[in-house]
């Protein structure tokens, strides 16, 4: 099963679609029918023939040089992470992974235990392989969906856990939709993405914008049982090596009341350890 991506030339017209054409000096009429920029006015930015960006949007062209790629970046003003996403779908960064390796070190999970501030370790698909005592009651009191894509789309508990829902949908994504392409032969991710179009709340109407999103760092709006609306701040670290893992951390601004509301989460009882 390959992994529903969105092709090169689909993604390429979305994006198209939305440029405004008065920031490169275009000027528009009611006769201008076409949302954002015309093919000819891209082919003429980026410095190719009509013929040619049209065969790119059709999938019709042969694999694009790095400079026409790199171009059509600049010109479309992409984000580092739609850069990444353009050439992955380009195969201008060699074939696609075809592996996943899911193996988790033990010394890593060790680690995550040990941190004083809620820990989780998600692969790609957004599971969650690993998690410490901290991170149990903000987020698995809330749900037990072990994917937290699915607990996103699938579980309308997810619009009041997350006061900033349509954001964090957005980005869960933007996230799955890069996946897509660098990882398109994973059947998970596959079915991932095939059960969350067909049930998903909003997600195929989402995955049309073209949205592709790599997250960093940030501050998350919670509101959690027992202590009411919680911000925290988070990191994602992406882990070295071949799995496709990244360590996310949260924590709570110091001498602040969501600091008080963390610590008296962690002094609430719990059930056995999930993981």
């Amino acid at each position: 099963m390959a992994v529903p991506t969105t092709s090169l030339g689909a993604f390429l017209a979305v994006r198209r679609g939305k440029l405004d054409p008065r920031s490169f000096g275009i000027a528009t009429d009611r006769r201008r029918r076409v949302p954002g920029l015309r093919r000819e006015e891209v082919a003429a930015l980026v410095g190719v023939s009509v013929e040619y960006y049209a065969r790119l949007e059709r999938g019709k062209a042969s694999r694009p040089s790095l400079q026409v790629l790199e171009a059509i970046a600049e010109t479309f003003s992409m984000t580092s992470a739609e850069r990444a996403h353009l050439l992955e779908l380009a195969h201008a960064l060699g074939s696609s992974r075809k592996t996943v390796v899911e193996t988790v070190r033990p010394g890593l999970t060790s680690l995550i235990q040990s941190l004083h501030v809620p820990a989780l370790l998600i692969n790609h698909r957004f599971d969650v392989v690993a998690s410490n005592a901290q991170a149990r009651l903000p987020f698995f009191d809330s749900t037990t969906e072990e994917n937290l894509a699915r607990y996103v789309f699938l579980n309308p508990a997810s619009h009041r856990f997350y006061r900033d829902w349509r954001p964090v949908a957005l980005a869960t994504v933007g996230q799955l939709r890069a996946a897509s392409a660098r990882y398109r032969h994973d059947q998970d991710l596959a079915r991932l993405i095939g059960d969350l179009m067909l049930r998903g709340d909003h997600f195929a109407q989402l995955w049309g914008t073209g949205e592709v999103a790599e997250r960093s760092h940030g501050i998350k709006r919670f509101w959690t049982p027992g202590v009411g609306d919680l911000d925290l701040r988070y990191e994602n670290l992406e882990l070295p090596g071949d799995r496709p893992l990244r360590l996310v951390l949260f924590h709570a601004e110091p001498a602040s009341p969501d600091e008080d509301k963390l610590r008296l989460l962690a002094a609430v009882p719990t059930g056995a350890d999930r993981r």
